[in-house]
């Protein structure tokens, strides 16, 4: 795909890994924990994984499902050290994706912004993705949000590129940003 994508090659199988591995399963066993709302369900995961995924520089990501007026997360684990992860996710009978989340590892300065790939995701299913970073911001992008410029990209020292976003902080009732835990 030579001029085409501004993704690596590893980038571009992990995603196309991602988009391949969803599929309809029948319910899963044991029942993960159900949420009023798709907001409390990303705090929870972000806030369970976060943690262990700076420690670990891990990633982890999942998608956010509806069933029945309410929500649940599924979960998976990338290298720890890398920017991978290969997910599958089972979507029970009768439920819907609604977003996707995911945490980005480690204090490095690029784990802070939404990557290409993760735009990619973002345009390819039409859902929002929210992201906890090692500061404990939790951030959304949204489909159609804006992206940096290659020049604004380069200020900010990220890699060489298009595609990263900052996307948007995420406040509580009171207009405070929603903190999540960066620690165990």
């Amino acid at each position: 795909m030579k001029g085409t994508s501004p993704l690596s090659t590893v980038a571009r199988s992990v995603f196309a890994l991602l988009l391949l591995g969803v599929a309809a399963q029948t319910p899963a066993d044991p029942a993960p924990a159900r949420f009023r709302t798709e907001l409390e369900a990303v705090v929870s995961a972000a806030g369970h994984y976060n943690p262990r995924s700076i420690r670990e520089d891990r990633e982890f990501m999942g998608a956010i499902l509806r069933r029945d007026d309410c929500y649940t997360y599924t979960v998976g684990a990338g290298e720890p050290g890398h920017d991978r992860i290969t997910v599958r996710i089972e979507i029970p009978v009768g439920a819907e994706v609604v977003a996707f989340w995911h945490t980005h590892g480690g204090k490095q300065h690029r784990h802070r912004y939404f990557s290409a790939v993760d735009t990619a995701l973002v345009e390819a299913w039409q859902k929002r993705f929210y992201l906890a970073d090692f500061t404990g911001r939790l951030k959304v992008m949204a489909p159609g949000a804006p992206r940096l410029s290659p020049q604004r990209a380069r200020k900010l020292r990220l890699p060489a590129g298009s595609g990263y976003a900052r996307g948007r902080i995420l406040s509580d009732a009171q207009g405070k940003p929603i903190r999540i835990a960066t620690r165990e």
